[in-house]
């Protein structure tokens, strides 16, 4: 079984923290199960985060080599593609990112709204929605159907 792992979050513990190691770690399981698994992330680089994840994901759409037997797109990463392919469509949701929303001012707090808006959408088009706990599936189950965030 092939898959196409989507994430705009960088592929290094030091960078990627926590979420790299989930991403990673998944990865690692599918190849030692006999799954061929393919990364697809951003070839540019951006100085502001949201932005790049909102380009790469926007450039996805014209991709024509996003194939495979399964496609998991990673929070938010995926939602311009989800539920537009023949390929299964996975969104992989490790944690809500609006359940950080009250604790963020300013910039950090638009940004973070923006990208829980594009999760949102994600989880709502993608064929199967995937969390690490019971928490984070409540959590994006409310989120998921909710159009206030």
């Amino acid at each position: 079984m092939s898959f196409q792992f989507i994430t705009a979050i960088p592929l290094n513990v030091w960078k990627g923290s926590g979420c790299f190691v989930g991403i990673d770690t998944l990865a690692t399981g599918l190849r030692a199960l006999g799954g061929d698994v393919n990364f697809v992330t951003p070839g540019f680089r951006f100085p502001v985060y949201a932005a790049k994840r909102t380009l790469f994901n926007h450039m996805l759409r014209y991709r024509l080599f996003l194939s495979g037997d399964t496609i998991v797109g990673f929070d938010a990463d995926g939602y311009s593609i989800a539920g537009r392919r023949r390929a299964q469509h996975v969104a992989s949701i490790k944690g809500v990112i609006a359940d950080v929303l009250p604790y963020e001012t300013g910039l950090t707090r638009a940004s973070m709204a923006f990208q829980a808006h594009l999760e949102r959408m994600h989880a709502q088009r993608a064929d199967l929605v995937v969390t690490p706990s019971r928490f984070a599936t409540l959590r994006a189950d409310a989120e998921a159907f909710t159009s206030s965030g």
